[in-house]
């Protein structure tokens, strides 16, 4: 079983870009537009056509982080506008998270908050 988290950063990004591609959000349902996206994801969450591991990332990020290149848009009508960033993590054969990151407008950002995944996905060591 797989279940989706939206980091906090995740929800204040996206309450803010709805506001300019209202597709984002269908009031007469609880519908997101990348309800098929999330439904591919599903299927397999690190082999997508338009998604990309990013690998220019700190040794300690230790989850593989994934960016969603063609990601559709309805208010948009291009695939190649929004950015979505996700980290995927296989717990067991029968726990699956995949944790959304970040959502942004290319136009707004050229790449995405590498501080923000290092700050949400890095071990810290303790020494006792």
């Amino acid at each position: 079983m797989i279940k989706f988290l939206y980091t906090n950063e995740f929800i204040h990004d996206y309450k803010k870009i709805k506001k300019s591609y209202p597709s984002l959000w269908n009031y007469n349902g609880d519908k997101w537009d990348f309800s098929d996206f999330k439904r591919a994801l599903k299927t397999n969450p690190t082999n997508i056509w338009g998604v990309e591991r990013i690998n220019q990332l700190w040794k300690s990020v230790f989850l593989p982080v994934y960016k969603a290149k063609k990601f559709a848009c309805k208010s948009l009508k291009s695939t190649t506008k929004l950015r979505l960033i996700y980290t995927y993590d296989k717990c067991s054969e029968t726990i699956q998270f995949i944790q959304f990151i970040e959502i942004y407008a290319k136009a707004d950002k050229k790449n995405e908050n590498k501080d923000r995944i290092k700050k949400l996905l890095s071990w810290k060591k303790t020494l006792s």
